[in-house]
């Protein structure tokens, strides 16, 4: 059908309760009108409306890449009618119909091909009940479907998804799945939800510590149509705290200068102390950068930022150098002020201390000020390092009583090396100083002299801390002395606590000499010298008969030979003599000239060198065991 300056539409769509029934075929062509500016006036009616209540039709016509022209259709019986004005080109109808705010059917044709001037059919439009799956929200649950504020670590959790389908039609054979922090946590086939339902569905998991992002994704492989494609994926980032338990235990005062604990009863004003918080973290992670403050009478004292604790361990967390004031006072402490910290147990991080400090009293102090060294009986300073043994010095103290009131009847000691020395009961005005000494008898060695004030505590003091004193030094040895009375100072006796003398034992010999038939056994005696003592064995006049060839065990010693103790060397001389009527012949041991042992004998030691170092000599006509000892008496 020709028209006469454009194109008139005209369609007819058919919209029922149950989606999937169509319109007629094809929508007759009525005649339209071409505007002066080249618009085309499309005239609209949708027509054998559902019998379900339609209040509102949107129609949009699009035609990329020119703006959508859209409107809405006026409704009469089952019937909606309407216009646009359009370009020439081609364009795609879209039909939306409502029933209040929900949007029941959708349908959409084209593009068509719109010329101006000519005629234009368009096929009939499908209308189809509407789905849309809307992933809607997440939340983590206990097993139960509880929902919670709080999770754990290794707490059994549901990461759950409330989803629904806000179309007029039920939404059946899809996919949805899980995913956490990127990796598939599990999926489930063929879901389906009916038209304004809501459902929910949920993922077990074990809670780890740390930061989390969960996501559901529905309708994975896009086998619903919907009229909103955009909201089918949802995610959440959570972050799961680690089992932490922040608990104040207890709250005690202590010295400041000592860190010794002080009983809140015994403190008085102007007393110098900390307000200390004995905690622990009972969890099994590190609780870090957290507040801690001290409250005194409920007014701030001090506070404490970036504070951690590691798991499983005890704390202290304190206000240092409060000085009391006289009166009552309430201490509260507190951890984790600002709640950073997801602890097990909120309830047990505060802990409290209510007590009175006194009026302070008259005080004393006792205190040991100084040590020093006199000779005895004299009231000049030495050097304690510059004596000597057998020095007869005092060992001096001075003290002050640092309080305001007399102490009395308190003891004082003194020891040497930790060795008690001596003791006296002593008394001393408030503000005053005195002196205490004892008369000492110098040994060798270093020592450690230690006077103690009121060693049984009788005096309550103001500060228990000052009341030792000490003083090391080191005595050396008296270079004139002889301990063991052998004529030789200790400085340079070798044995200074014994006097030194040197033993010859003759263990075995043999004689190699043929004398002839007459003189077949040899009458053998030694001749022993030490540093020029000579001696005889067996003694003078006698002597030991040896074959030629055989050998003797006559196991003797020699006495023992004084020596000079300050010398380390000593000389040595072995001969080996045959008792001869007309002379005396010497027998070779050692095969040298002199047929004589000379050695060299080491008093420290008890080594020697020599024609001889072991104990055992061969010569050409006679060979010997023997010993060499020291002997120290």
């Amino acid at each position: 059908m020709k028209t006469r300056s454009g194109l008139s539409l005209f369609f007819a769509l058919t919209v029922v309760a149950l989606a999937g029934l169509s319109c007629s075929d094809r929508s007759p062509v009525s005649p339209g009108s071409m505007e002066g500016n080249g618009l085309v006036k499309l005239d609209l009616r949708l027509s054998k409306m559902s019998e379900q209540a339609i209040d509102r039709v949107l129609v949009e016509a699009k035609n990329p890449p020119m703006e959508p022209v859209s409107g809405e259709l006026a409704i009469t019986g089952k019937t909606a009618t309407g216009s646009l004005e359009v370009f020439p080109g081609k364009w795609v109808i879209v039909v939306k119909a409502y029933t209040g705010s929900t949007l029941c059917y959708h349908g959409e044709i084209g593009p068509v091909d719109v010329v101006a001037g000519k005629s234009t059919d368009i096929p009939s439009m499908k209308l189809h009940a509407t789905r849309d799956l809307v992933a809607d929200r997440i939340f983590i649950a206990d097993t139960d479907w509880n929902e919670l504020v709080r999770v754990e670590e290794g707490q059994e959790v549901l990461l759950v998804l409330v989803y629904k389908n806000t179309g007029s039609a039920e939404a059946a054979g899809w996919r949805e799945q899980a995913f956490l922090d990127g990796a598939e946590r599990g999926h489930t086939n063929d879901m389906a939800v009916g038209a304004g339902q809501t459902k929910r569905i949920g993922q077990n998991w074990t809670a780890v510590a740390g930061t989390h992002t969960v996501e559901f994704r529905l309708d994975t492989e896009n086998v619903i149509g919907e009229s909103d494609e955009s909201n089918n994926t949802i995610s959440l980032t959570f972050t799961i705290q680690p089992p932490v338990d922040l608990v104040a235990e207890e709250v005690y005062i202590r010295w400041s200068e000592t860190k010794d604990r002080l009983d809140p009863k015994n403190l008085v004003a102007g007393s110098v102390v900390d307000l200390v918080l004995s905690c622990r973290n009972a969890g099994s992670t590190d609780a870090a950068g957290w507040r801690f403050e001290a409250y005194l009478d409920e007014v701030l004292l001090c506070s404490m930022d970036d504070v951690s604790i590691p798991a499983g361990n005890e704390w202290l967390l304190w206000c240092p150098d409060w000085t009391a004031t006289e009166g009552p006072h309430r201490i509260e402490l507190r951890l984790d002020t600002g709640n950073v910290i997801r602890e097990k147990d909120e309830t047990n991080n505060t802990a409290r201390l209510t007590f009175t400090v006194l009026q302070p009293a008259p005080e004393v102090d006792l205190v040991a000020e100084e040590v020093f060294v006199t000779r005895a009986g004299e009231y000049e300073r030495i050097d304690p390092n510059n004596f000597v043994e057998g020095d007869e010095v005092d060992l001096n103290l001075t003290y002050r009583n640092a309080g305001t009131m007399d102490a009395t009847g308190w003891h004082i000691e003194v020891y040497v090396d930790g060795i008690p020395a001596g003791s006296d009961v002593r008394s001393i005005e408030a503000n005053s100083t005195d002196a205490v000494w004892l008369t000492w008898t110098a040994t060798e060695g270093t020592h450690t002299v230690e006077f103690r004030l009121d060693t049984e505590d009788i005096i309550n003091e103001k500060d228990e801390t000052n009341n030792k004193a000490t003083l090391t030094f080191t005595v050396s040895a008296n270079p004139w002395k002889d301990t063991d009375g052998d004529g030789f100072f200790d400085s340079e006796d070798l044995f200074p606590l014994g006097n030194a003398k040197i033993q010859v034992a003759l263990r075995k010999f043999g004689v190699y000499v043929d004398n002839g038939l007459w003189e077949a056994t040899s009458e053998i005696f030694f001749k022993i010298e030490v540093d020029g003592v000579t001696l005889v064995a067996p003694r003078e006049g006698y002597y030991w008969e040896c074959d030629n060839g055989e050998s003797v065990e006559p196991n003797w010693s020699s006495r023992e030979v004084d020596v000079a103790d300050n010398s380390r060397y000593h000389n040595v001389i072995i001969q080996m003599w045959d008792t001869d009527t007309l002379a005396d012949d010497l027998y070779d041991i050692d095969a040298d000239e002199t047929k004589s042992l000379n050695l060299r004998y080491d008093l420290k030691t008890g080594a020697w060198a020599g024609d001889d170092t072991d104990g055992v000599t061969y010569g050409d006509e006679g060979y010997l065991e023997y010993e060499i000892k020291t002997v120290v008496e």
